[in-house]
């Protein structure tokens, strides 16, 4: 996180790179970026160091001695320019780079948390690598609220240690995949109760309507569940929010409405809306998408 900020400060835009993912994907994401340099730390330096090779320079932050200044640099940086780029999963080949300015991500984070009432009384947990997009609203959605940002990464943790962590750390909100969090939900016993928690924010699968019957089981009656729709290229394109007055008449819940500053449109090939009952392309549009994909035009 303070290599993330800190390369923001001097004007750069950062690529997370997650050790945990697969060698030849990091070393694509690694070359197609371009990147100059690779901040690591004592657990990753040996890997950043085989990546590197001799083309890039690798920083060890845990190195870094006191001596060196702490003062901000005295850069302005405009709205347009790039905060960072984030590759997606790579399902229909190669992972592609996605541009995001700080222009969109500050929009994010305001619409994040107006929605959601984001306060310096919250305790927000990020639960998922850095390389996901869903990560930028639970960081800056933190700490430009001035609340807290506790660090627990599941895939490495493990799903059957997080109810402890969750109480122990007062988490106020938190986002997982809907996979996840079903089996989280079917760790958790009889005597499970989580009274801080307050907003939980799921994606990436179908939420089922027995989901939130469990969700309901565990969890405080003012507790909001979010079923939300959203990609690297938009954030978040469309919410549904579970409060305990919401009825569910179907299995499958749905993903809601848009945001309030996107427009979806279905189209047909010839980019004109199509009627009911057609097929067509699925288009997200607004003011705030990514600007394109890294060296893709």
């Amino acid at each position: 996180i303070v290599a993330i900020l800190a390369v923001l400060k001097t004007g750069k835009y950062y690529v997370p790179l997650d050790p945990s993912y697969p060698r030849t994907t990091i070393e694509h994401m690694l070359k197609d970026s371009g990147a100059a340099v690779i901040l690591a730390n004592h657990a990753t330096i040996d890997l950043a160091s085989k990546l590197a090779g001799d083309e890039v320079t690798v920083i060890n932050t845990d190195g870094i001695k006191d001596s060196i200044s702490d003062q901000n640099p005295d850069i302005t940086i405009q709205p347009e320019s790039y905060a960072c780029i984030l590759y997606t999963s790579g399902s229909t080949g190669l992972p592609k780079g996605i541009l995001h300015s700080h222009r969109t991500i500050l929009h994010h984070i305001w619409s994040h948390t107006h929605t959601f009432h984001i306060s310096n009384a919250d305790h927000q947990a990020l639960l998922v690598s850095y390389s996901f997009a869903a990560s930028i609203s639970e960081i800056f959605g933190a700490l430009l609220n001035g609340a807290t940002l506790s660090l627990n990464y599941v895939n490495k943790t493990g799903l059957e240690n997080l109810a402890k962590w969750l109480l122990n750390e007062k988490i106020t909100t938190f986002k997982l995949p809907i996979s996840l969090f079903r089996l989280f939900l079917n760790t958790l016993k009889d005597t499970s109760r989580f009274p801080d928690a307050r907003l939980i924010i799921l994606g990436g699968d179908r939420l089922l309507r027995t989901d939130v019957e469990l969700f309901r089981r565990f969890f405080a009656k003012d507790c909001l569940l979010v079923n939300r729709l959203a990609s690297t290229e938009a954030f978040t394109i469309t919410r549904f929010i579970i409060d305990k007055t919401t009825v569910l008449s179907a299995q499958v819940v749905p993903v809601g409405y848009p945001d309030d500053d996107k427009e979806i449109l279905i189209l047909d090939e010839n980019g004109l809306q199509v009627e009911a009952d057609e097929i067509g392309e699925i288009v997200v549009a607004g003011r705030y998408l990514s600007p394109g994909y890294w060296r893709l035009p």
